[in-house]
């Protein structure tokens, strides 16, 4: 973040959720937001710093200590206002109606005003259950929607702008015996680095190769619990089982696997 911001940028707002069958495919942990959304980032980031480009006294001499003083009172006095934004852009979604919270990259700033488009993975973790399209999430235990919303709008999630810390350390754990390092580890790698701007502590990563899939839950996450940002950074991942006899067959299958090799 710029070192001449004193406060964070605060900045949030409640947006409908569009069905997915009215946008682009997004993966990952990837959101559009409106374009409004950038302006008002913008003119909530907007700094005070001091010009210095030019001497601001006709009169100036760095060798004449009065013409000296006079610059540097008149260099005081004189500032501009600067427009800059933390890199990358991360923000935190909260499902009001179950209080799930995840958190995203954007993408860009192109959807429809007082919408924002979510990938399937991030309606997956906040509880928005939306496989054929419709942007609403599961029937309550009496058969009603209480998350939908009329004319086709889908469902409401409050956003707001965070900037995260750039992580250090990942504790995942396999959901299924036998995950092999040799199988997934580069997968996984890439993975994270093509789809991923951030990663939230509880949150299910699906790696596919081919017909395979393997699945590991975010377990532990530094320097920040919570959630942290993977964008130009460097992270230690750790691979530990998920209980004692996942492990057991997990070294069984490798077992197996090593005796059959040539």
């Amino acid at each position: 973040m710029d070192p001449n911001l004193t406060e964070p940028i605060k900045w949030s707002s409640q947006l409908s959720v569009l069905p997915t069958s009215q946008v682009a495919p997004l993966r990952g942990d990837k959101i559009i937001l409106p374009s409004s959304t950038l302006e008002q980032l913008l003119a909530a980031s907007t700094v005070t710093v001091p010009s210095v480009a030019q001497p601001q006294t006709s009169s100036f001499d760095s060798y004449n200590p009065y013409s000296y003083a006079a610059e540097r009172q008149a260099r005081a006095q004189l500032v501009e206002n600067r427009q800059e934004l933390p890199h990358p852009l991360t923000f935190r979604l909260v499902n009001p109606l179950n209080g799930r919270v995840c958190y995203a990259g954007v993408r860009e700033f192109s959807a429809r005003e007082g919408f924002v488009s979510l990938s399937y993975f991030l309606k997956t973790s906040l509880g928005l259950d939306d496989p054929d399209g419709t942007g609403t999430d599961k029937a309550t235990p009496n058969g009603s929607n209480e998350n939908q919303r009329p004319n086709g709008q889908g469902s409401r999630l409050t956003v707001h702008f965070e900037a995260l810390p750039k992580g250090t350390y990942i504790r995942l754990r396999p959901l299924e015996a036998g995950y092999d390092p040799e199988d997934w580890k580069s997968l996984l790698e890439k993975h994270l680095r093509d789809n991923f701007t951030t990663l939230t502590n509880g949150e299910i990563l699906t790696v596919s190769s081919g017909r395979e899939e393997y699945r590991f839950l975010v377990d532990d996450l530094k320097p920040n619990n919570r959630a942290v940002t993977l964008v130009d950074t460097d992270l230690e991942v750790d691979i530990e089982p998920l209980n004692e006899d996942q492990a057991r067959e997990t070294l069984k299958r490798r077992a197996l696997k090593a005796q059959k090799a040539p």
